[in-house]
């Protein structure tokens, strides 16, 4: 009798296998509701203005690291509300000695040894992309966009606003993110991808609603959801940032001096809820916040980073290298347009965290 191996063992290791990952997919994620509130909040680090009662807080905190889902050190609670205009969020986080937290004054988007906390949003709730609003206990800024699941790109700027204010309980942080500055789809209800994260720089720790878990892959798609976003305002269509420069010069060999003034802008056009038209004229260093000194007592040139927002804008979503758009490397540059996905095309990856 010849041999026929039986296809039975496969098909049920196959059932299994299929049936696990079912299970593993209808679990549903840690979810809150935002309250819409009747006023705006003063935006002043408090919680005792009328705009705040009612609002529930959550406190589910678990740890990131050192202990993976382990019972956090220090307690944190957050609310959240929203109008047609803004996203608000109020975070407090409890110290036992709220005068050994580390506060250190730096640059925005730099990386300091300070405590943090961070508000993550997946507002096209694609679980692969989102945007980063962080500050520290003193009012420190940092914000990124997120792309391939985890991966960081600081050159996008957004903005926000944000207070933040330390007493005896520890320190709160009372954030103001305007909907025009995040990407979403038009519907009557909305609901984003959502996670606040919390740094502890004294004791090396971290915590996080909902529990991320540094033992999976991905990290926007650990995210929590933020449901009950209802009559948003649609996301602005345009944005111009124009600027004018002024130069006065002297002239060579005598007391006259020139005077030169040049003019520039930046455009950014949403012509559909994920396709960005960028476009700029007569771009200009003097448009952007000077770089930081720096003493070069090496044999080789000193780098400074392109700053101005056209040639840096979503460069993480295009995969390009920023040595590309190296100042002072190509012909001088009057205009330049740019059409691209408002969210990027690459493929899943682990967090760089």
């Amino acid at each position: 009798m010849p041999f026929r191996p039986s296809i039975l063992p496969c098909l049920l290791l196959l059932t299994t296998l299929a049936a696990a990952s079912g299970a593993a997919q209808g679990i549903a994620p840690a979810s809150i509701t935002a309250q819409r509130v009747t006023a705006p909040p003063v935006l002043d680090g408090e919680d005792n203005d009328p705009s705040w009662r009612g609002v529930p807080s959550t406190d589910a905190f678990r740890e990131v690291r050192p202990r993976e889902d382990g019972a956090p050190l220090q307690r944190t609670a957050f609310r959240v509300g929203y109008d047609a205009q803004y996203l608000y969020v109020f975070v407090r986080l409890f110290d036992a000695a709220p005068r050994q937290h580390r506060r250190s004054l730096s640059r925005r988007d730099d990386e300091s040894v300070s405590d943090h906390v961070t508000v993550l949003i997946d507002s096209y709730h694609d679980k692969r992309t989102g945007f980063e609003f962080q500050v520290n206990p003193v009012g420190v800024k940092a914000d990124y966009a997120i792309y391939n699941d985890g991966e960081e790109d600081s050159a996008w700027d957004a903005v926000w606003d944000v207070a933040t204010k330390v007493d005896s309980l520890g320190w709160t942080a009372e954030y103001r993110i305007p909907f025009s500055q995040l990407r979403f789809a038009p519907k009557d209800e909305v609901t984003f991808g959502f996670m606040v994260f919390r740094n502890l720089q004294r004791f090396t720790a971290q915590v996080s609603w909902p529990i991320y878990r540094q033992s999976k892959t991905g990290f926007v798609s650990q995210f929590g959801e933020l449901r009950g976003l209802v009559g948003l305002a649609s996301p602005r269509r345009a944005e111009v940032v124009p600027y004018v420069v002024a130069q006065s010069e002297p002239a060579p060999g005598t007391f006259d001096r020139s005077q030169k003034i040049s003019a520039g802008g930046d455009l950014r056009l949403a012509l559909a809820s994920n396709i960005l038209l960028n476009a700029t004229v007569n771009p200009d260093f003097g448009q952007v916040e000077a770089d930081p000194g720096q003493l070069n007592l090496s044999a080789f040139e000193v780098f400074f980073q392109e700053r101005r927002p056209f040639f840096v804008g979503g460069i993480g979503a295009l995969r390009l290298p920023r040595q590309l758009l190296r100042g002072g490397r190509l012909p001088d540059r009057r205009g330049a347009l740019l059409l691209t996905p408002d969210r990027p095309l690459t493929r899943p990856g682990r967090p760089q965290w």
